[in-house]
Formats: C-alpha cells, sequence, structure tokens
C-alpha cells in the first residue's frame, strides 16, 4: 500500500509541487508516515530469520542482510530529508523522493519468489507489471523535463 502511495504522490509533487516546503502540514502528515513504514519494512526484512535448503533456520544478521531486497533498501534512503535539511530547494528536495518508486519494484519481485507456480500467465503479468512501471517513470520524467524548461 506505501509502494502504491509513492508510485502515485512523488511524481505529484516532483511535477506539480502542491505544497511550498517540506515541512508544511499536509506533507508532514502524508510523508513522515510513509517513510516511517518504509523504513519499518526494511527493518522487518532485515530481522526476519528464514529456513535454507537444508531446514535449518538462518539467524544471521550478515546473512540476513544478503536477503534484503536492493530496491527496498534504495527505497528507504531518505534522500529527500538530507537535501532538505543541507539547505536544498524545495523542487530539488521533491526530485529526490524518485528513489521512493523503487518500492514498487520491490514489492512486485516478493510476489513474484512468493508465488511458487513457474506458469507462463505469471511471467507474463510480472512483464506486463515492469512495463508499466517503467513507462510510468518514462512519462514523469518526460513531463518534468517538459514542464520545467518550455
Amino acid at each position: 500500500l506505501v509502494s502504491v502511495y509513492h508510485f502515485v504522490m512523488v511524481p505529484v509533487r516532483a511535477c506539480f509541487n502542491p505544497w511550498k516546503s517540506m515541512t508544511s502540514t499536509t506533507a508532514l502528515a502524508t510523508d513522515l508516515p510513509a517513510d516511517a513504514i518504509t523504513l519499518l519494512h526494511l527493518f522487518v526484512c532485515a530481522s526476519t530469520a528464514y529456513r535454507n535448503s537444508k531446514s535449518v533456520w538462518v539467524t544471521s544478521r550478515v546473512k540476513l542482510m544478503r536477503k534484503i531486497n536492493v530496491f527496498v533498501l534504495l527505497a528507504a534512503i531518505p534522500l529527500d530529508w538530507f537535501a532538505h535539511l543541507s539547505g536544498a530547494s524545495n523542487e530539488a528536495a521533491c526530485i529526490l523522493r524518485f528513489n521512493k518508486m523503487f518500492l514498487l519494484f520491490g514489492a512486485i519481485g516478493a510476489t513474484h519468489y512468493n508465488n511458487n507456480s513457474k506458469s507462463s500467465r505469471w511471467v507474463v503479468i510480472r512483464m506486463v507489471a515492469l512495463t508499466a512501471v517503467t513507462l510510468h517513470l518514462s512519462a514523469c520524467l518526460w513531463f518534468f523535463i517538459g514542464f520545467h524548461y518550455r
């Protein structure tokens, strides 16, 4: 659910700039909980043990960190808040929220690994979903370029 929120709101914030500041009440009320849930998701992924092929529970932090989805790790980095705290403009901070959109790639990949069937239908659904995400990111980028450099 948070990945869908980021997938919709990150382009809206970058292209239309609905809030004049990163610290406006509405922006904080929507973005801080979403960012906190993303960090919590990363922490849970890094703390959840799993069984290996020998039916032994793996609880070592180092081995658990190797299994973390890279897209979730990229989405959890608060680049926008680093930019805001370093004095960057609101527009630059909103653009740096684009790494949050990687969370949807992580969600699509997680559903693929949880599905045990290797049917061609699932492969087609996954390919269509990844193509739609890529097209959405490209459309957002081109809209941003056209809107700000006309």
